[in-house]
């Protein structure tokens, strides 16, 4: 599996990590689609970098993060004394998602799994789907956005 570049690290210190996609030029007279944000807190237990990324159907299986709706965050002092850290995208367009994180202990970029496929790393899910014998489906974890959704809360286990 190849891992990300670490110059795709955004760091933290008590503040929210924010990723956001320009939408995309629309001809003269159209409306732009409404753009959202979706934002939440993930709680994790150890050390190592937060990954959240925000999916389609099409990207939820992929092996590793997926952008453009990508955070990495290095949870700094007051973070890692908390245990939970801040996450916020912008810019989202209308659309069914899975927001998805896990905790890279061994900085390597990767969800590590074991041999017949569970995650070794801590991992969680927005709408918690932690299936014993199959991995999660898309359509567990999958919200419809229509507008912000800032609530969100995923805890890593």
């Amino acid at each position: 599996m190849q891992s990300l570049p670490r110059t795709r690290l955004l760091t933290t210190s008590g503040l929210c990590a924010i990723a956001s996609l320009t939408a995309p030029q629309l001809p003269s007279g159209s409306e732009q689609p409404k753009q959202m944000e979706v934002a939440g807190t993930i709680h994790f237990d150890g050390t190592g970098t937060v990954y959240v990324d925000l999916v389609t159907r099409d990207d939820f299986d992929a092996s590793t993060p997926v952008e453009p709706f990508l955070a990495v965050l290095e949870p700094g002092p007051e973070e890692l004394a908390s245990k939970r850290v801040s996450f916020a995208f912008e810019g989202v367009s209308p659309g069914t998602y899975a927001v998805r994180a896990f905790l890279d202990q061994n900085e390597n970029g990767v969800l590590d799994s074991y041999l017949l496929g569970p995650p070794k790393e801590p991992w969680g899910l927005y709408r918690p789907n932690r299936p014993r014998m199959m991995r999660p489906r898309f359509e567990d974890s999958a919200f419809e956005l229509a507008d912000d959704e800032t609530e969100i809360q995923i805890t890593l286990r």
